[in-house]
């Protein structure tokens, strides 16, 4: 019985190790297809690989468009970043230059205090034109105008345009520009209350049509007369006239063009103030000068504007020259 015995016990040692090594054989098959397919994974079928290139060029098509976008508007990218910054009615402000008593909604201004913050705040406007009606002495204008170059900058964080009325011959004032930020060649325009071609430090626009544009010109100014020859209709003002814009722009001027003062005679008598302002914008004007009625010139264009009945791209490049021009003043751009 005994050796019976000891050939069972053998018979089943020899089946464990049969199924031990089928086990332990089959796990490392297992173990290595897993492997395998973890570093040749299968084919991708035609459909997957069209699925896959369509998906790649979608993830790539918003770089390339964002990177474009600085080109397509044709201003510097950090003209267009701060453009995009600013809400509509900044943007919409930024395109007026105008008298502080207009701003302010005061009789005489001759300090810029709290009643002149209070105006920015609402309306952060491109520019402030100054006359012999704010000025009391040469220390008194100087800081009227510093201190509201210094509110500006609070408000928006842009420079403010400033400029200066007075005699330009003949009894006929005109506008002259500050070339700088400060005030010190207004402060003498003001006091002298004479402004021609040698006043230092201060540039008078080019009026179109009466004289020629050229490309580098510092500022052009449209006429508040009309042209029929030049506008093609007998009573509209020139500040108010598309053909005007294209005939400039078509000079190879692209810097700010500004309307001449939409209280001047020829303009007040035929239009009212909301009205001549909203159509200057659309003619392509990019600043109105010193509307009659301010507040009203502003919430005319700014309800346009929101209306859609004049384009937000519009504005935009309106403003966008602002900028240029202002950046290029203080040094951000070059020239």
């Amino acid at each position: 019985m005994k050796p019976e015995k000891g050939a069972a016990r053998l018979l089943v040692l020899t089946e464990a190790v049969i199924l031990t090594a089928a086990v332990v054989f089959g796990g490392v098959r297992k173990l290595r297809a897993s492997t395998t397919e973890e570093t040749n994974p299968p084919a991708r079928t035609e459909t997957q690989e069209i699925i896959a290139a369509e998906t790649e060029e979608e993830t790539e098509l918003p770089e390339e468009e964002a990177l474009e976008t600085p080109e397509e508007t044709g201003f510097a990218p950090e003209v267009t970043e701060k453009v995009a910054a600013m809400t509509l009615e900044e943007k919409v402000a930024q395109m007026f230059l105008t008298s502080p008593e207009s701003l302010t909604q005061s009789e005489q201004v001759s300090i810029a205090g709290q009643g002149t913050r209070n105006a920015m705040d609402t309306y952060p406007v491109g520019g402030i034109v100054y006359s012999d009606t704010n000025f009391q002495g040469r220390e008194q204008v100087g800081n009227l105008i510093f201190n509201a170059l210094g509110i500006s900058e609070e408000r928006i964080g842009l420079p403010l345009f400033v400029a200066a009325t007075a005699d330009g011959g003949g009894g006929t004032p005109t506008i002259g520009i500050s070339d700088a930020f400060e005030e010190d060649a207004l402060v003498e325009v003001l006091a002298a209350k004479e402004l021609n071609a040698e006043s230092a430090g201060v540039t008078m626009p080019v009026t179109f049509p009466q004289t020629q544009v050229a490309a580098d010109t510092p500022w052009v100014m449209l006429a508040a007369d009309a042209d029929e020859a030049v506008t093609g209709e007998t009573d509209l003002p020139c500040a108010l006239s598309a053909q005007c814009v294209v005939q400039v722009r078509g000079m190879g001027y692209q810097g700010v063009i500004l309307t001449d003062s939409l209280a001047a005679e020829n303009i007040k008598s035929q239009y009212e103030t909301a009205e001549a302002a909203v159509l200057a914008v659309k003619a392509g004007a990019d600043l109105i000068y010193c509307p009659e009625n301010f507040p009203d010139a502003y919430a005319a264009v700014l309800a346009a504007a929101e209306a859609g009945e004049i384009a937000e791209e519009q504005i935009d490049n309106a403003v966008g020259r602002i900028l240029t021009r202002k950046y290029r003043m203080n040094g951000t751009l070059a020239e």
